[in-house]
């Protein structure tokens, strides 16, 4: 039985909704691997993704800083960023002992990291192979927000991984031997049972239009509530749960419901940040989709210059989003820039990373 370490962003939900995709496509091909995941914000929610599984463990531990918005608002704050990334490079040193250690008392075998640096500067002092998987990484996304000198590190971190797995919208440079080019998005899946009972419980003839309203748990917004975006009657609204809305028109996704890309599946529209997961989902599914541009974010501009190259997104800024009324001639707008054409299946997506990741774990 082989020990795979993965090891998780701690940066929302996005990476480990795709991180349990992976892994759950693992699994299923290889009966003799084991995993440790290793997250912290994250972790719950995996957990109760993955369910029982006894070739799974779980571990707490802080891995990246992530992105810090400022009050209200889904623009970075710079000033606190800087000073909490040179506080992420004091912790280094004593990250990378714990790391070393942990590695070692559990004879991990194998290293995937989505995409925190440090495991790579661990698993190459310790001789265990890596692989990194994701359409960014930190030392990319932190430029022009974090003087160079200081990226160094990072960019030393993630030239150590092994093997690189860039996926769609990547304009990552080749930090190591690509092991496999997944140009093409994936998901979680759907259940087609749940979708029924999904449907049965929220549509009716009251509302002509239903739209998720996708913005992830790190964006912390006071005023939602106040905006006129809520005003219309004739559209439902399908939200997180942490967003503080009170209308009849507004549903929560429960607290405890870990597989969100159902009330997606059964929305009109979709309209969210280009958080990777959720664009996955949207292509996958084929959704019309309007996607708010954060201007200040190299990933999000990256991933919509994508999109936009697939005709799969309908741009918006942020302060249109809070006046939004959705009528016949916008949605028609939104209709038209969803191309509907050809895409790989979702499984066979998956199946071509772990087909890919399994040819290494055979060596």
């Amino acid at each position: 039985m082989k020990t795979i370490s993965y090891y998780v962003s701690d940066y929302g939900y996005g990476h480990a909704s795709r991180s349990i995709a992976i892994i759950r496509t693992l699994l299923d091909k290889y009966d003799n691997v084991q995993f440790i995941i290793c997250t912290s914000f994250p972790l719950g929610f995996i957990q109760t993704s993955i369910e029982n599984n006894s070739r799974v463990r779980y571990r707490y531990v802080k891995n990246d800083l992530g992105y810090l918005l400022k009050e209200s608002s889904v623009e970075i704050d710079k000033e606190r960023m800087i000073f909490l990334y040179d506080k992420y490079l004091e912790y280094a040193s004593s990250y990378l002992q714990q790391e070393e250690y942990y590695l070692k008392e559990e004879n991990v075998d194998f290293i995937i990291s989505d995409i925190s640096p440090f495991p790579f500067i661990a698993g190459k002092k310790l001789g265990l192979p890596t692989i990194g998987i994701s359409n960014f990484t930190w030392y990319k996304a932190y430029q022009g927000i974090i003087e160079e000198d200081k990226l160094q590190f990072l960019k030393d971190a993630y030239n150590q991984m092994d093997y690189f797995i860039p996926l769609a919208g990547s304009k990552e440079p080749e930090w190591g031997k690509i092991l496999h080019e997944a140009e093409h998005y994936f998901y979680r899946g759907i259940r087609n049972s749940e979708i029924k009972r999904l449907n049965d419980e929220v549509r009716s003839n009251e509302f002509q239009l239903i739209v998720y309203f996708g913005f992830g748990m790190k964006i912390d917004i006071d005023d939602y509530s106040g905006w006129k975006l809520w005003d219309q009657e004739h559209v439902l609204f399908i939200v997180s749960e942490h967003m503080n809305i009170d209308r009849p028109n507004v549903i929560h996704i429960p607290k405890d419901y870990t597989e969100s890309q159902h009330y997606l599946a059964i929305s009109d529209l979709v309209i969210s940040k280009a958080g990777w997961s959720t664009v996955g989902e949207v292509v996958q599914l084929n959704k019309p989709f309007m996607v708010v541009d954060r201007s200040n974010m190299q990933e999000d501009r990256n991933t919509i210059n994508f999109l936009q190259s697939i005709e799969r997104g309908y741009v918006i800024l942020w302060d249109e989003l809070k006046e939004l009324t959705f009528n016949e001639e916008l949605f028609h707008k939104v209709q038209r820039s969803t191309r509907e054409s050809e895409y790989p299946s979702n499984q066979e997506i998956l199946d071509g990373i772990g087909d890919s990741i399994g040819k290494v774990l055979k060596e």
